[in-house]
């Protein structure tokens, strides 16, 4: 049978969090720290864990930590009062739910039931999962990377990307690096007194998103070395100069494609390829005689998109 733990320091809201799973087929535990957690952890392997990322002798990334270095990857719903920090595009395809606080029953249950019918996690917590755990806790730590590509550090501080240190590298590149490393393992170490100085400037959120753009921009370098997003010209994509014998098209019943194209376009100029792909092809469901259309996506698919 299915295991979930439930990590809450707070009695009546942990109480509330195991009632509310009591109609789950599942056997539900209780925790309100991270060393019950951890002692949790000794005897049973959890299917789903729900986690606080405030407990009075330690943060949730503790238990994050632990149940990594126990070769363990349930699926993570992370309860938090700062719901609007969190960023969805950023964990695309993760295994972790945020809920906000205060949780509603209905909402954690139905929370809790999609992690319990999704395939089984066999990938280990990514860096990226461990910064943005961190940032929402306001956290200070260090989490230190070491992966087959190589080992680095990223601070944060009071829930800020502070430094970041890959090989030679430092700053945002050394940042860039070690959130690719999906199969690192990562040990996190908490922080006391002054940071030192600052290397990353702007916020965690755009920083993921920029992390996570190099990465695919890398991916598809590597599908096709022949083609570079950065000298690739999209100026027939952006600015419509390459342009065929015009052809009358019937004026579509639905307007909305404009909204796609402006989706599209703004993807590009933002270096979000695969969202462009996805917004030019929706358009060109709505009006697929379309040349301009059928261009930008194939030129777009130059690149493995």
């Amino acid at each position: 049978m299915a295991v979930i733990l439930v990590v809450e320091d707070d009695l009546v809201t942990r109480m509330l969090h195991l009632r509310a799973l009591s109609r789950v087929e599942a056997i539900t535990v209780g925790a309100s720290t991270v060393a019950e957690a951890l002692q949790v952890l000794n005897h049973e392997e959890p299917n789903v864990v729900v986690l606080d990322l405030e407990l009075p002798d330690g943060s949730g990334l503790e238990v994050l930590e632990a149940l990594a270095k126990r070769g363990k990857h349930p699926c993570l719903v992370v309860v938090s009062a700062h719901l609007e920090l969190f960023n969805h595009s950023a964990w695309a395809g993760s295994c972790v739910t945020p809920i906000r606080k205060p949780v509603s029953v209905d909402g954690l249950r139905e929370a809790v039931l999609e992690k319990l019918n999704a395939p089984l996690n066999t990938h280990p917590f990514a860096p990226a999962e461990y910064v943005q755990l961190a940032c929402l806790g306001g956290h200070s730590v260090t989490l230190l990377v070491a992966a087959m590509s190589g080992s680095g550090s990223i601070k944060i501080h009071e829930g800020n990307i502070w430094a970041a240190s890959w090989g030679s590298k430092t700053g945002f590149d050394a940042f860039a690096s070690a959130v690719a490393a999906h199969d690192a393992r990562i040990d996190v170490v908490q922080s006391a007194g002054a940071p030192g100085q600052r290397q990353l400037a702007g916020n965690w959120q755009e920083a993921l998103l920029e992390a996570a753009r190099l990465e695919d921009e890398e991916r598809a370098s590597v599908r096709n070395p022949s083609l570079r997003p950065d000298e690739l010209d999209f100026s027939d994509i952006l600015d419509g100069v390459v342009r065929p014998e015009i052809v009358e098209v019937p004026e579509p019943r639905h307007t909305d494609h404009q909204e796609l194209i402006e989706r599209g376009v703004q993807a590009v100029i933002a270096r979000r390829y695969p969202d462009a792909v996805r917004a030019f092809e929706r358009a060109l469901e709505i009006v697929p005689n379309s040349y301009a259309l059928r261009h930008r996506i194939s030129r777009l698919r130059q690149l493995g998109y």
